[in-house]
């Protein structure tokens, strides 16, 4: 099942601080497969959407390392947006 929602540019909640940037990370684990996937997405200070990305990686990491790899790729994909 698929959601047929339409994406908005801004997202509700409360507003960063003027000049900050959110990423919000997370990180999905196939065990059957054996594969991780993480992703991150961030917006600026007024919710606007900014970039995404996603990775996987082919091997079975615990909760623990998914989520730090998920927060180090988010880390490396900003550095490349920003350049």
């Amino acid at each position: 099942m698929f959601n047929n929602h339409r994406c908005s540019r801004t997202c509700g909640g409360s507003n960063q601080p003027w000049g900050w940037t959110k990423c919000n990370v997370d990180a999905g684990f196939f065990m059957d497969i054996g594969i991780t996937s993480v992703t991150s997405c961030f917006r600026n200070d007024n919710g606007t959407f900014l970039c995404a990305q996603t990775r996987c990686y082919n091997s079975q990491l615990t909760t623990l390392k998914g989520e730090g790899m998920s927060s180090y790729s988010s880390r490396l994909g900003l550095c490349n947006f920003l350049e």
